[in-house]
């Protein structure tokens, strides 16, 4: 996404100083998580590189969500418990 972009798309929105930027993932179900923002990367930093204003990274927490984190557990121990249930019945044929 290009500065302009974002700056054209707040305006359109409508936004003044005392607007709040909050950062969210939303996952391949739908569901929405917020996150928490870490630092704007930009120069040596991100590219390693002097800064020329080609890339401003906003770096985000991506697991600092507890639900997010509880949630993706979750499923990973789901599919687990699928993969060896579908081998289990399997032996059994």
């Amino acid at each position: 996404m290009k500065v302009i972009d974002l700056i054209n798309q707040l305006n359109k929105i409508g936004y003044n100083e005392n607007t709040e930027l909050t950062f969210s993932y939303m996952d391949e179900s739908g569901e929405c998580y917020g996150m928490k923002f870490v630092e704007i990367c930009f120069g040596k930093d991100l590219t390693g590189l002097p800064y020329n204003n080609d890339i401003i990274d906003i770096g985000v927490k991506f697991n600092s969500s507890s639900c997010f984190v509880t949630d993706k557990t979750r499923d990973k121990i789901n599919n687990l418990v699928d993969d060896i249930n579908t081998v289990l019945d399997n032996y059994k044929k």
